[in-house]
This record gives C-alpha cells, sequence and structure tokens, in this order.
C-alpha cells in the first residue's frame, strides 16, 4: 500500500543572463529530483524569458549524487559547474573529479555538450 512520490525542486538561486539573444535576461537552474530510492538526481534547467513569463525548457540531467558548484551565463551560454566521482567509484564515493557542462538555447531546443562552444 504505500506509493511513493517524484519531488522535484530548484536548488540553491537562479543565475540570469541573455540566453536567446534578444537582450532580455533569461535564467539557468539546478533541480534535484528524489524519486522515493536513496538517489538524488541533479538537473539543470533554463527558463526563457518571454515578455516578462519565463518559459521552462527540458531539464538536461547531470547525475546522481553530484555536488553542484556554480551557474552562469556568458556570451548566450549557460554553463553548469560540479563535481562527480570518477568512472566506476561506487555511490557512496564522495564526488571530487570537476565537471563542466555547457548549454546553449537554439531554435526553442536546449543543446548540452562537454566542450565549450566556439564563437560564430
Amino acid at each position: 500500500g504505500s506509493a511513493s512520490k517524484i519531488v522535484t525542486t530548484v536548488f540553491g538561486e537562479a543565475v540570469y543572463g541573455d540566453l536567446n539573444g534578444d537582450g532580455v535576461n533569461d535564467a539557468i537552474v539546478f533541480l534535484t529530483q528524489i524519486t522515493g530510492g536513496s538517489g538524488t538526481f541533479y538537473y539543470a534547467a533554463l527558463a526563457i524569458n518571454d515578455s516578462g513569463k519565463f518559459i521552462g525548457t527540458q531539464a538536461v540531467f547531470l547525475g546522481d549524487r553530484i555536488a553542484p558548484q556554480t551557474l552562469e551565463i556568458k556570451d548566450g551560454v549557460a554553463i553548469v559547474n560540479y563535481a562527480d566521482r570518477k568512472s566506476g567509484e561506487p555511490m557512496s564515493t564522495q564526488p571530487s573529479v570537476g565537471v563542466s557542462k555547457y548549454l546553449v538555447f537554439k531554435e526553442g531546443v536546449v543543446t548540452a555538450t562537454d566542450k565549450a562552444p566556439s564563437k560564430n
């Protein structure tokens, strides 16, 4: 008889900057999701400012039980920094490897990469 709930919350504070080139501040946030098991799943999501109303994008999965560090928006790119575990390490190991993900919003879609996009 027990039912587990999926709980998604904003972790920390939003960071603001222009992500779509319209001169208006958009936002990036860390999200956490707890599904009833032992994990805490982390995501990053963008919120695009459309005439004063923020519209959320699809979230980008970062990892389970990572250590979020910083968010920033630079030159239209959202940068997500966090610590993760080395490949093969158990989930009980404290995250110690620095990771950066770069999120670009273009034509309504978020693309994530491990390398900084080149400026065009």
